[in-house]
């Protein structure tokens, strides 16, 4: 055997162990990016659903329910959906060159949580209440040997007053 026979046989052996970890390093990379811009995208869109402020003006506009307890209620409902719908704008706009279509990402991966601190009152427009914002981001992988994992971020950050 010549030894350039032998030289291209040690090439082709240690090649696919090489490219394996090359695209190891690329995957990394790709799911590292998407776990920041993630996160980034969480704290913005949880600081906008903090400053967001209360309106009489939704619960109107919104149809708002009759009763003196269901009212409240309903206009809660409605500041809060017009909340979400605020963060869940900015949250997308946040992602920057990550795919915000599904399967990637939806509306239903972006939950949010209130938190009433020990003490308080609760109130309809939840000034002093804790917003917690936690987003799942479902990353592509290069090579489907494995399910692709997903990337998630939580924040949690007090309402203004």
């Amino acid at each position: 055997m010549c030894s350039s026979d032998l030289s291209l046989v040690e090439f082709s052996i240690v090649l696919a162990p090489l490219l394996l970890v090359l695209l190891g390093v690329l995957q990394f990379g790709l799911i590292f990016n998407s776990y920041v811009t993630v996160s980034n995208a969480v704290r913005e869109a949880a600081r906008e659903g903090t400053i967001y402020r209360y309106s009489q003006a939704v619960c109107n506009g919104g149809g708002g329910g009759g009763g003196n307890g269901g009212g409240n209620q309903s206009c809660r409902d409605a500041n809060d959906a017009a909340r979400m719908a605020r963060m869940l704008t900015v949250f997308r706009s946040s992602l920057g060159m990550l795919s915000t279509a599904a399967p990637q990402f939806t509306d239903a991966d972006l939950t949010v949580t209130y938190e009433i601190p020990s003490g308080a009152v609760d109130a309809d427009t939840r000034a002093g209440d804790r917003l917690v914002l936690r987003a799942t981001y479902h990353q592509d992988l290069l090579v489907p040997f494995i399910a692709p994992p997903l990337v998630t971020a939580e924040t949690a950050i007090k309402i203004a007053n």
